[in-house]
């Protein structure tokens, strides 16, 4: 009789054992999934963060040296002063079509 309780006593404690693990290990994965998740936002988060540092600077330069202006209107728009005249370079291709080498 003894045997036999200490046998239950191990299968019940088996049966709990395993249960416990069928119940815990689907909310661990997710509760990493979501770590991770949250990590990954967090990481977008920051850059969202410094690029919107960078705008802001931008956008005082903008409103306070002309510089900046001008700097934005020739790069970005293409636009010169009056009476100045923009030169574009193409690159050369090495080799063209209908060019022969010698």
């Amino acid at each position: 009789m003894e045997k036999f309780l200490k046998l239950l006593y191990f299968a019940v404690f088996a049966i709990l054992i395993i249960i416990s693990f069928v119940l815990i290990f689907p909310a661990y994965t997710n509760m990493q999934k979501m770590k991770s998740k949250k990590d990954e936002l967090q990481k977008k988060l920051e850059e969202k963060q410094a690029e919107c540092l960078e705008l802001r600077q931008l956008f005082s330069d903008l409103e306070s040296n002309p510089k900046a202006v001008e700097k934005i209107a020739r790069e970005k728009f293409g636009l010169c002063k009056r009476d100045e005249v923009i030169y574009i370079y193409k690159a050369k291709t090495s080799a063209e079509p209908g060019t022969a080498r010698k």
